[in-house]
């Protein structure tokens, strides 16, 4: 568990005389950034608040309603590298982000409000030792002719690389095989560029999974009762 310390600030003394937080207004807020892992499935930054907060709907239209009690906040940076990558390496860190509380209303919202992040600062010695130290060297990644990934897939999502022929591990797994996950619940598993996906092996029943090298990578709908097991080769097309 994690202790937090910071409770959420408002940068308007206007929003501080508001009993709930509004939608589109620029705020900021302090807390700690942990990383969210959905057994293997998605992984998502969040800013925990020491103390529950609400968030206002969107202006009495029927769609957007009330939401009390937030503890956690989905930190997102729209489109902004430098701004996910500093999310990134402060995640453990006490911050303070400023930005806008959005509601998606789809499967890619994973908390109960999400900001949209304009500015990561950290507020303490720690974090800024974290920003000050060098960044972590970039993983070594074989250039292999071919090798299989076998994803199992069920209640959590574990994936396993091998090099074709040798069998030889190869690590780190998500630079071999990254994945995402849709809004509704659809997994593509992904070979490294200029590999070329091949569905090879599984256990998928009536479970879509679709392989192209177009998209290169393979598909499939996340099980909800049972587990499925399928086994892709990535061929070097260059």
């Amino acid at each position: 568990m994690v202790k937090l310390v910071v409770v959420a600030l408002l940068t308007s003394s206007v929003a501080l005389a508001q009993d709930c937080f509004p939608l589109d207004k620029k705020l900021s807020f302090s807390g700690r950034l942990v990383l969210i892992d959905e057994n293997g499935y998605r992984q998502w930054i969040g800013l925990r608040l020491s103390r529950p907060v609400c968030v206002e709907g969107d202006r009495g239209d029927g769609y957007i309603e009330r939401v009390d009690d937030v503890k956690i906040m989905q930190a997102f940076a729209l489109e902004d590298g430098q701004i996910h990558s500093r999310l990134n390496r402060l995640i453990g860190d006490n911050v303070a982000l400023t930005g806008t509380l959005a509601q998606w209303l789809t499967g890619y919202q994973r908390a109960p409000v999400v900001i949209n992040v304009d500015t990561v600062e950290p507020t303490d010695a720690a974090g800024e030792a974290t920003l000050s130290a060098p960044g972590r060297p970039k993983p070594l990644v074989r250039d292999v002719p071919a090798y299989y990934i076998t994803v199992r897939a069920g209640q959590s999502l574990i994936k396993a690389v091998r090099e074709a022929g040798s069998n030889a591990p190869l690590t780190p797994v998500d630079e071999y095989a990254r994945h995402t996950v849709t809004g509704g619940d659809v997994v593509y598993v992904f070979c490294r560029d200029g590999y070329e996906p091949q569905y090879v092996t599984g256990s998928i029943s009536e479970d879509s999974a679709a392989c192209g090298a177009s998209a290169n990578s393979c598909g499939f709908n996340i099980p909800r009762d049972r587990m499925i097991t399928i086994t892709m080769r990535c061929t070097q097309t260059k």
